[in-house]
């Protein structure tokens, strides 16, 4: 059972929203094989460009315009907006056709999410981890190293954010040296013309 059946059986209700990226890389490795005269540099991103309109077709209609349009590109098959999809064993309709509810942006207005590239940033920022984190340690030790590496970035965050600056002044006293490290520039200058 697949992740996708799996959550279908166990949440039914839920929309699945998929990410387009994996659309784009699916449709760059079919047009690579032989069958669509191998790879075609040049027409590679009117490809992702015809991926990324259906993506964010509003309507079912523009949907399946853009979607003959992307057959156009890879198969040189010209289907009038009238026309039906002739081959319905074709190898986009997997991907496509039944996964448009999933893709395009018409089945899936509705669906509060947390906007584009949600997971890969979360992914990016996460990433320095797995050097860390191996599987063979405890799951306590993983636990206790996330804290750490959590509360540690807190504190840089907050160091960061209230560090004053400081300015080092030649010829100033001791007290006056003292000062320029624990107020800012603009406050110093206002010290040191009433000193």
């Amino acid at each position: 059972m697949g992740e996708l059946s799996l959550l279908k059986s166990h949440f039914p209700q839920a929309k699945v929203i998929l990410c387009h990226i994996h659309l784009k890389k699916y449709i760059r490795t079919e047009v690579a094989k032989s069958e669509h005269d191998g790879p075609r540099s040049y027409d590679k991103d009117q490809d992702e460009d015809a991926v990324d309109m259906m993506r964010t077709s509003p309507t079912i209609d523009e949907y399946t315009k853009y979607l003959k349009y992307l057959y156009f590109q890879l198969d040189n098959v010209h289907l009038r907006s009238e026309d039906e999809i002739a081959d319905p064993n074709h190898l986009l309709d997997e991907k496509l056709g039944s996964a448009k509810e999933r893709r395009a942006l018409y089945a899936r207005s509705d669906v509060p999410h947390l906007g584009n590239h949600t997971t890969n940033r979360l992914e990016t920022s996460w990433g320095h981890i797995k050097v860390i984190l191996k599987p063979e340690i405890p799951l306590d030790e993983c636990v206790d190293t996330l804290i750490f590496l959590q509360a540690l970035a807190e504190m840089k965050y907050s160091k960061k954010i209230t560090a004053v600056g400081y300015m080092q002044y030649q010829g100033a006293d001791e007290e006056l040296d003292r000062l320029s490290r624990e107020v800012s520039t603009h406050a110093y200058r206002q010290i040191e013309t009433q000193y």
